[in-house]
């Protein structure tokens, strides 16, 4: 009897199924992972602009604003943003048309100015 060395037709084509299928489930999952964080980074940078405009506004009219008067980068929103004399709170989302959904929300002030319910410390951008 004869024995076999190496790999057998077959096998070989069973490694390049087993490999095809990983590639197949790893690589989407790796580009999603890849742009839900360049849109959390996107949407940090635009709540940090937000943050610097209103300590601004606040440092030399003692007061804070409901209103942007700069854009946002591309693919942000702005959801929501409410202000008063003691605090302002916001929160943005990525675009509507992509297929991510991260929103992430700041404030500064009382804690009823809080975007989100487990966010608790002013000044801190949390992501959701």
């Amino acid at each position: 009897m004869t024995r076999s060395r190496g790999f057998v037709n077959y096998d070989i084509w069973i490694l390049l199924t087993l490999v095809g299928i990983t590639v197949a489930i790893v690589v989407p999952a790796v580009l999603r992972a890849r742009q839900r964080l360049r849109l959390r980074a996107a949407e940090i940078g635009a709540l940090q602009r937000i943050a610097a405009a209103e300590q601004a506004n606040y440092a030399e009219h003692h007061v804070y604003i409901d209103t942007l008067t700069f854009s946002l980068p591309g693919g942000v929103a702005l959801t929501s943003m409410r202000a008063d004399s003691t605090g302002w709170g916001a929160v943005v989302a990525g675009d509507s048309l992509q297929r991510v959904a991260v929103s992430c929300g700041g404030f500064e002030g009382p804690s009823s100015f809080a975007p989100h319910p487990g966010q608790t410390t002013p000044g801190r951008f949390t992501c959701w």
